[in-house]
């Protein structure tokens, strides 16, 4: 039951990134939730808190204002004080240039007690 509502949560906190209600994405993490993405280039980087996060959610709404992440997977392992959240997903948009943009990748996510406290996205960064 508590893994069923834990893929819930995660698939509605997906949605509400494509709606780009960065708000309420923020509400489910921690004060000093982590967060890193790979690569050198404008979203590149790791967060250290949720006002960086929310900074970090703008600048992905600039750099990708059409980006939609259709998740096709989510697994949950452990319990409400130690939860990993893998979500596969695939993303889609439209770059600056008009290009259309594919790409595929996983989120591991870290919560405990109901709240974000890690997150990493894996995913081809060259594209």
């Amino acid at each position: 039951m508590y893994h069923s509502i834990v893929r819930g949560i995660a698939r509605k906190n997906f949605e509400r990134i494509n709606r780009k209600d960065n708000e309420a994405v923020l509400k489910d993490c921690a004060p000093n939730v982590r967060h890193s993405f790979g690569g050198v280039h404008a979203l590149g980087g790791i967060s250290h808190d949720r006002e960086t996060l929310g900074r970090w959610f703008a600048r992905l709404g600039r750099v990708m204002p059409k980006l939609q992440l259709n998740v096709q997977d989510v697994w949950v392992k452990g319990w409400p004080w130690n939860t990993l959240v893998i979500a596969r997903w695939e993303a889609t948009g439209t770059l600056a240039d008009g290009s259309p943009y594919l790409n595929r990748g996983v989120h591991l996510i870290t919560m405990r007690w109901s709240k974000v406290f890690d997150f990493e996205v894996h995913e081809k960064t060259l594209k």
